[in-house]
């Protein structure tokens, strides 16, 4: 379950109302979201996502895995879905595009022999180790968390552990281990710094980022140090808007007496990862 989403657990009750929301009949559909004000940054990160694509060309013979990762930055699922047999690259590079977009469309039967392809070997880059652990969170396989993770949070290099302190975090946050979560996400926080002139779209560095942040903000949430929780999530926001960050917004939103707000950062993360189960849960 993921941990930044205080409103994804199942019922028979938010079953239907997502199986009512995940074909969006024309009313909601044809809803402006917000894009000033807190919800600024999203607003502009979506366009320049947008834009980028536009600029690649839609009738190239071959895609690169960037441009997968933008069409899924910007609510495109099913859309990359379709053109994966058009991704070129880097076998490895490519085989994460592929991994992220099946565990963003919850096609874990395609996803899986991905991955145990993806994995064979030794995972040496950020990225493929983000997708590990993005499948072990799914599977909720947390035995392979905290056995992937333990090293990690335990050697001085946390710059080449980002990775696996942010899924410590959440593992951690999970079992209400508020105390280490917090260190984990603070550490890769400060093994994630900002850059000096991030891309308009933005990476997995930055999201990666983001995550620590939000973990942050998330256990900010706990102390009820709300103030503090949302101005981290604005921090989280500028550094790569998606849906994880989006619904830990919620929660403190919510928890601030601004639900309206909360409404919108819910419909944003719709827009950005159409099949996230909490956002549909919360509009439902």
């Amino acid at each position: 379950m993921n941990p930044f989403a205080a409103f994804a657990r199942a019922s028979s009750l938010a079953l239907l109302v997502f199986a009512g929301l995940s074909s969006p009949g024309p009313a909601h559909a044809a809803r402006t979201l917000p894009d000033t004000g807190l919800f600024a940054p999203v607003a502009q990160q979506y366009a320049a996502r947008q834009a980028a694509i536009r600029d690649a060309g839609q009738s190239a013979s071959t895609l690169s895995p960037g441009q997968f990762l933008l069409r899924l930055a910007t609510g495109r699922t099913d859309e990359a879905a379709a053109l994966l047999p058009r991704l070129a690259g880097d076998a490895r590079e490519s085989d994460v595009a592929r991994a992220r977009v099946l565990l963003a469309r919850q096609d874990y039967a395609a996803a899986k022999p991905v991955l145990e392809r993806l994995l064979t070997g030794a995972c040496n880059h950020d990225d493929e180790r983000s997708v590990r652990f993005a499948w072990a969170l799914a599977c909720d396989d947390s035995r392979t968390v905290d056995s992937l993770a333990r090293s990690a949070f335990m050697s001085r290099d946390d710059a080449a552990h980002v990775p696996e302190l942010l899924a410590a975090g959440r593992l951690a946050n999970d079992m209400l281990d508020y105390d280490r979560a917090d260190s984990c996400f603070h550490r890769a926080l400060a093994a994630s710094p900002a850059p000096a002139a991030p891309p308009a779209w933005g990476s997995d560095a930055q999201a990666r980022r983001a995550l620590a942040l939000t973990g942050v903000a998330v256990i900010q949430q706990k102390h009820r140090q709300y103030d503090a929780s949302l101005a981290t999530l604005r921090d989280a926001l500028g550094t790569h808007a998606s849906a994880d960050v989006l619904m830990a917004l919620t929660e403190t939103l919510i928890r601030m007496g601004r639900t309206d707000e909360a409404i919108s950062a819910a419909e944003w993360a719709v827009k950005l990862s159409p099949y996230s189960e909490p956002a549909h849960y919360l509009l439902g």
